[in-house]
């Protein structure tokens, strides 16, 4: 049974049917996959091979890291970083791009925090945040320009980890992609596509 058209916003212009492993369905040209459903039983899974989308840096996809911000580097303290504000990065912030004022996004720093000052103490790789943050050694830092109110940080490509499934619970997977191709591992009735602008 189909998702109801009004459940989100968009118009269905069209579905598709499949149960195959290793089968793409495509969206007609000049549409978009905006909904995919999963069918079965409650808890069964269908696996993810690959998604292809319309704009890789906003919808999980196969191709690139969707949401991770402007750019990203890695903190470089033997010790990790413990309650402070300023710490040695991997690279420099002219290298990677970012300035005073770009939101620092990761585990351990809080929502909002922006840097504070660059090339502390005559160094291109120290840096200050306008908050204390507790960080390892290695952990990835991303910086996003204050102008891009659009993008989100920390993804990851399709099956760049372990495989992701649809699961089989009344709740469908939204976004906007142009085709999707479904795993080996086919536990469900298959997965529905919603088409529409």
């Amino acid at each position: 049974m189909g998702l109801p058209v009004n459940d989100w916003t968009g118009q269905v212009t069209g579905v598709a049917y499949t149960d195959i492993a290793a089968n793409k369905i495509t969206a007609p040209h000049g549409k978009v996959i905006i909904a995919i459903q999963c069918l079965g039983d409650h808890g069964v899974e269908m696996v993810i091979a690959d998604m292809e989308t319309e704009d890789t840096s906003m919808y999980p996809n196969g191709t690139a890291n969707a949401h991770i911000g402007t750019t990203s580097d890695t903190v470089d303290e033997g010790g990790g970083v413990s309650g402070a504000a300023t710490f040695t990065m991997d690279t420099s912030y002219v290298t990677k791009g970012y300035a005073v004022g770009w939101y620092a996004d990761g585990v351990g720093i809080p929502y909002g925090t922006k840097v504070a000052a660059v090339n502390v103490g005559s160094s291109a790789v120290e840096i200050t945040l306008d908050t204390n943050v507790t960080l390892s050694d290695g952990q990835t830092i991303y910086f996003t320009n204050p102008t891009d109110t659009v993008h989100g940080t920390g993804g990851r490509k399709i099956n760049q980890g372990t495989d992701p499934k649809i699961v089989a619970n009344g709740t469908p997977l939204i976004g906007r992609w142009t085709s999707i191709t479904l795993g080996g591992d086919v536990e469900a009735a298959g997965i529905l596509c919603y088409f529409g602008n």
